[in-house]
């Protein structure tokens, strides 16, 4: 008696939290993306269980295409192009020779990804040998777990079908791209799983957003702050700044360490937005030319902000 208590007990527990996960994943809702310059993707891809060599894309800028803003995404010696939902536009050689083309964009996401969302797509697309026009049929199943050789990972699994052809493939809102790729058609199957990623690869990628000088009219004598909120890529990087002002006649330009209860450098890794507050104080009114910039790994300086504030 007691063991079918403890048996029922389990499956109760068990119930519950089948429920409780079915609940969680019924209100994911991924936002859309946004890529930057350097954002970059390895997979390696197996054929009928024969591996090839890996492919790699780069996101190497930005560009209009018959007034559409999209990614300019470097693949071997091919360029792709994607809508800012992710949508694929076209494929041209290194010689900007045009070899695919979806028309409309094939939207293999509809944002927000939330689980039971379907869609359809006619898409025409075109080759340098073939054209042809397919519906395509996309449902957005839910959350699993992936494992690839880039590591484990929550992902949004989509089924997608064109005629013959059949995709299932895993987007995650960690990497912003898939971490697996199914594609079964009459020829076989082909699977991509991520290798390796590194997002926001460029120094390009960090915002100083303006900064808020408070009080707005900061008087000689009396403590004020410079605030700067800051967007930050993945890789380790710091923040110097320097005040120049005029004392006695002399333009003086002094290191931000001199200062009362001032921070210099800020060092981080991996955050992806963060505040730098600078508390000042001067004896004497007058201009304070503050000057921020972002130093990478390579000792490169860049992004450079100027703000000036007037002391009563």
């Amino acid at each position: 008696m007691e063991k079918k208590r403890l048996v029922l007990a389990l499956m109760v527990v068990l119930v519950a939290f089948i429920l409780t996960v079915s609940v969680s994943y019924a209100d994911v809702s991924i936002p859309q993306p946004e890529w930057f310059k350097g954002d970059t993707w390895t997979w390696i891809r197996i054929r009928n269980r024969n591996t090839s060599n890996p492919i790699k894309r780069t996101v190497a800028g930005f560009k209009k295409i018959d007034g559409i803003d999209t990614y300019e995404v470097l693949s071997g010696a091919t360029t792709l192009y994607y809508t800012k939902s992710l949508g694929h536009i076209s494929t041209v050689d290194k010689n900007g020779q045009l070899i695919y083309v979806n028309k409309p964009a094939m939207e293999y996401f509809k944002w927000p990804l939330q689980p039971g969302k379907k869609w359809h797509e006619r898409i025409s697309w075109k080759s340098l040998t073939d054209s042809n026009t397919i519906d395509h049929y996309s449902e957005v199943v839910g959350m699993e777990t992936v494992k690839v050789p880039a590591g484990e990972f929550e992902a949004v699994k989509i089924l997608r079908t064109a005629g013959a052809w059949r995709y299932t493939y895993w987007y995650s809102p960690e990497v912003k791209n898939y971490v697996k790729w199914i594609t079964e058609n009459p020829e076989g199957t082909k699977t991509d799983e991520l290798f390796d990623y590194k997002l926001g690869g460029s120094v390009e990628n960090f915002i100083i957003k303006e900064p808020v000088v408070w009080p707005p009219q900061p008087k000689a004598g009396e403590y004020w702050w410079i605030i700067f909120k800051f967007a930050s890529p993945t890789e380790l990087m710091q923040l110097e700044s320097e005040m120049t002002y005029e004392d006695s006649g002399q333009l003086v330009t002094r290191k931000m360490e001199g200062l009362d209860f001032t921070k210099t450098q800020q060092k981080f890794e991996g955050k992806s937005s963060g505040t730098v507050i600078y508390r000042l104080r001067f004896s004497s009114p007058g201009k304070r030319n503050f000057r921020i910039w972002v130093v990478d790994k390579n000792d490169k300086k860049s992004n450079m902000l100027d703000v000036t504030v007037e002391v009563n």
